[in-house]
């Protein structure tokens, strides 16, 4: 039978080589967030960064912020299913806005809102026309895949 002659440091190499694929794996699988995920019908997972669930929140929502990553969004929750209007006050980067059912279906989407041009108070609204009781923000494009009717999933 042969002996097999390792010396310290490639004992330690290999460990460290062990370890290294363990944290991969790990970070490949945990959350980047503390807040939960929606995941798209065709499986793409966004992150949420914060949940909107005051009327102070709900104002600022994304306003001032310079970018939002391809995976994440902000979810929006108010008391009670309505007609919601937003504007894109002090935004930075373009938005896709999603209303969503109680139920998590998508009654509305508006695509591509276009970063603001005018002055506050010539800034156009957009509304559901649809009951919501959710809105979810991401950046422009990312809600391409979603059509009317599809159903969201929430993950803890």
């Amino acid at each position: 039978m042969a002996k097999i002659n390792l010396s310290v440091s490639s004992v330690c190499l290999i460990i460290g080589l062990v370890l290294l694929g363990g944290v991969v794996a790990y970070n490949s699988i945990r959350k980047t967030s503390d807040y939960p995920q929606i995941i798209f019908p065709d499986g793409r997972r966004i992150n949420l960064i914060d949940i909107a669930d005051t009327d102070a929140k709900r104002a600022q929502g994304l306003s001032g912020r310079s970018s939002l990553g391809s995976d994440e969004g902000m979810w929006f929750i108010f008391d009670q299913e309505g007609i919601y209007p937003f504007w894109m006050k002090d935004m930075q980067f373009s938005l896709d806005l999603v209303w969503v059912s109680q139920n998590y279906q998508v009654v509305d989407i508006v695509r591509d809102v276009p970063i603001p041009l005018l002055e506050d108070s010539s800034l156009p609204t957009y509304a559901n026309t649809q009951p919501a009781l959710f809105v979810l923000e991401v950046n422009s494009g990312v809600a391409q895949s979603l059509q009317l009717g599809d159903q969201l999933k929430w993950v803890d």
